[in-house]
């Protein structure tokens, strides 16, 4: 009977969801809610009540994903049923694994090594779709095809996820926006420096030139995420989880035992173990409470971070928040600061190549997505130029760099800023790709063996009592 109903209810709310899903979304939200009350007073049924979230909210949410409309609609409740359907999964997953593989840490690490999969997966589906999109603009500006026309004929007869992000930007082109306000709203997952570039070459008029440096820029993103990597970035926590995890286990059965034992035996416990202990003691609850924040709270905020677009004209909290923690570590700073150089060079190169004084080239580079830090900077040294400063030596007191200072400096490059800027563009980019690779292969190895020396010291040193224990053993068992 309690079946009934819910079908009863559910059915109507799936064939809901493909014309409204607004509406849809809200009912099946209510009935969630409704039902399983309903249920509880009326019948005192707590067991189907439970039930009902799954036979209701389930089937909606993917009747909602799975059916899109027409391009011109707004993707919100595809969005929250998106997420919505991540934790309902992971709930309804979760259990299986911890059956699976025969307990919560076995399960646990498993379901944290399918998480990772799953987002590696989605970062590298997000580059690929960013790089088709850009690469079949660009091919349109190439063939001097109009846009609308161009992206029809791209799309026509396809009904997969990139074919409908261009239905979207070909609906809003036709209807007069701007390219970049088109990929905006058409787009919404695009990378907020192919927005921020679109916008400076739609002032400028130097569109092609910037899709096809978009379109290389993006190429070399997908071929370096698809290269082999030393280690994975999750491995070096995963490997501190589980130390911690057993290391927490072993103070709580083993080393009490260890005491007793040492003090039946006359000695005290060996150095390298009181040492770990101590550690732990002082700080094994800030450890753990750092592991919880982390979990609960980093990790959240992480893979919201990682797919949600940034805004560079109004950043939101976290934006700022990254922005100030990149800014002031000591590598991130250099890669910070060296994409934000490349940017503004890549930026003022265009305006200038478009004819642009140089007040309004430097002008086109406070809209450009690069760290707040050093957008403040270029604020300054555009302020400095209005007044009438020199290029050169306001690029110096403003710290935008010593290669753009360099690349502006009259007595030095005398009516050269193009070329070097073009010169510059390239150095900066290399610089970036090289130390990235520096980075990768030679500080993953150290993390490596920082990890293995934290985890073989801890091993020593509950070796340790062991191998005493055995020793006082043996001299009292034998004459």
């Amino acid at each position: 009977m309690i079946l009934d109903v819910v079908l009863l209810i559910t059915l109507p709310l799936i064939v809901l969801a493909v014309w409204r899903p607004r509406v849809a979304l809200g009912l099946a939200a209510a009935a969630t809610v409704g039902i399983p009350i309903a249920l509880c007073i009326a019948l005192d049924d707590y067991d189907a009540s439970g039930a009902t979230v799954w036979l209701v909210l389930v089937p909606v949410v993917l009747a909602i994903l799975l059916t899109r409309g027409s391009p011109d609609r707004d993707e919100w409740p595809q969005k929250t049923a998106k997420w919505l359907l991540v934790p309902i999964a992971c709930w309804m997953a979760l259990p299986w694994l911890l059956m699976a593989f025969g307990g919560a840490v076995p399960g646990l690490v498993v379901a944290a090594l399918l998480a990772g999969m799953v987002l590696r997966y989605l970062s590298s589906s997000m580059r690929a779709k960013a790089h088709y999109v850009v690469s079949t603009l660009a091919a349109c500006t190439r063939q001097s095809m109009p846009l609308p026309e161009g992206i029809e004929a791209a799309v026509a007869g396809r009904t997969d996820k990139r074919a409908w992000l261009l239905r979207r930007i070909h609906v809003l082109l036709s209807q007069g926006v701007s390219l970049s306000d088109a990929v905006r709203r058409g787009y919404r997952g695009c990378p907020a420096h192919v927005v921020a570039t679109l916008e400076v070459a739609e002032r400028i008029g130097q569109v092609p030139q910037a899709l096809e440096r978009l379109e290389a820029d993006l190429r070399a993103d997908v071929r370096r995420a698809s290269r082999p990597r030393p280690l994975p970035p999750w491995y070096p926590v995963l490997v501190l989880l589980v130390a911690f995890g057993l290391l927490g286990a072993v103070f709580v059965w083993v080393v009490p035992a260890y005491r007793k034992i040492c003090a039946e035996m006359g000695f005290r416990l060996p150095p390298s173990t009181e040492t770990v202990i101590d550690i732990w003691r002082s700080g094994g609850d800030l450890v753990g409470l750092a592991i919880f924040l982390g979990g609960v709270i980093g990790v959240p905020m992480g893979i919201y971070a990682m797919f949600r677009p940034r805004r560079p004209r109004e950043p939101r909290a976290l934006s700022r928040l990254g922005d100030l923690l990149k800014w002031h570590l000591p590598v991130f700073r250099w890669f910070e600061r060296n994409q934000g150089m490349l940017r503004t060079v890549e930026a003022l190169r265009m305006s200038l190549a478009a004819g642009l004084t140089l007040d309004r080239a430097i002008d086109s580079t406070l809209t450009l997505d690069v760290n707040g830090w050093y957008r403040r900077r270029l604020w300054r040294w555009s302020e400095r130029v209005e007044r009438g400063g020199d290029v050169s030596a306001s690029a110096r007191a403003c710290r935008i760099g010593r290669p753009i200072a360099w690349a502006f400096d009259q007595r030095v490059n005398p009516g050269g800023a193009p070329a070097v800027l073009e010169m510059l563009e390239d150095v900066f980019r290399h610089n970036y790709s090289y130390r990235a690779n520096l980075v990768r292969f030679i500080g993953w190895p150290g993390v490596v063996v920082l990890l293995a020396a934290v985890v073989g010291y801890v091993v020593y040193a509950l070796y340790m009592p062991m191998i005493r224990i055995t020793e006082a053993a043996v001299q009292y068992a034998v004459p």
